[in-house]
């Protein structure tokens, strides 16, 4: 659970400062030498608009970021719903045995979600299907998500 408030506050931290990571994944999360946890690879993070044709892991990717290519903050906060079953999963592929295909049409068409796995406990289990609103004003702030999880505190 330590891991995950550490991404909620390395989030919080870059939604404060207008980042927008869009690749938040597992893959893309470190652990250092102290035990902490470390959000990596910005190559598609940026302050500013990205221009369209970009390649994007859809599993992980909201759907007005895939349909209509709109990435904020809140889009992130949809990737971190997918880290949240990534960890309590222990790992697995999040929409398992679907192409890219199958998940635009189940996911983003008929309004499949991922669910908390049995591993999953509060706060994380309340929180995961949040980050899945379909209208991302509905979502969370990472701000939020860092309060809901350890008080706000640094």
């Amino acid at each position: 659970m330590k891991y995950m408030t550490g991404v909620a506050a390395g989030m919080a931290c870059l939604e404060g400062d207008g980042v927008i990571h869009r690749n938040l994944r597992c893959a893309n999360l470190l652990i250092s030498e102290d035990d902490t946890c470390k959000i990596s690879d910005y190559g598609m993070g940026t302050k500013e608009d990205i221009k369209k044709g970009i390649r994007f892991p859809i599993k992980w990717t909201a759907p007005e970021a895939y349909a209509q290519q709109i990435f904020t903050s809140k889009s992130d906060v949809w990737s971190f719903g997918v880290v949240i079953y990534e960890v309590f999963s222990y790992g697995k592929e999040p929409y398992e045995g679907m192409d890219p295909r199958e998940v635009f049409t189940n996911v983003f068409q008929e309004g499949e979600r991922l669910s908390p796995p049995g591993e999953c406990r509060s706060p994380w289990s309340s929180i995961m299907p949040q980050c899945f609103h379909l209208n991302p004003e509905k979502r969370p702030n990472f701000q939020t998500i860092k309060t809901q999880t350890h008080g706000g505190s640094e």
